[in-house]
């Protein structure tokens, strides 16, 4: 083998050694650029998942608040009705036995005029 042929023969194995390398490189890139396109699909895919889990997280307390007013509004409701019918007996008491009503008044002004003034009296002596 001549020094030429050696020559040719160097340069061919060196163009060869380039175009793998080229061809590791390009199939490195591409490798890379599915690796890239995956993981950027799957964080697109846990934004999306988190804005989900975030949005019915939001309309799930917004359900239990609604649900929350709406049974303080029946309870508040019930609650005025039956003030209202404990009133109206009262009234109805009064007016059937009204020196009945007097003298059970009249007992407990005196009892809680008394349960004052002992309360008074136990708070200075303590």
């Amino acid at each position: 083998m001549t020094a030429k042929t050696a020559a040719a023969a160097l340069d061919q194995t060196m163009d060869q050694a380039a175009d793998l390398a080229e061809r590791a490189i390009e199939g490195t890139r591409r490798a890379t650029g599915r690796a890239l396109d995956k993981v950027e699909a799957e964080v697109q895919e846990a934004r999306e998942d988190k804005a989900f889990s975030l949005s019915r997280a939001v309309g799930q307390v917004e359900a239990l608040a609604a649900r929350t007013r709406d049974q303080a509004r029946d309870a508040t409701h019930r609650a005025r009705e039956r003030l209202e019918d404990a009133g109206d007996q009262a009234r109805a008491y009064i007016r059937d036995e009204p020196v009945k009503s007097v003298l059970i008044a009249a007992a407990a002004g005196a009892a809680m005029a008394g349960l004052i003034g002992w309360l008074a009296r136990s708070r200075r002596v303590s």
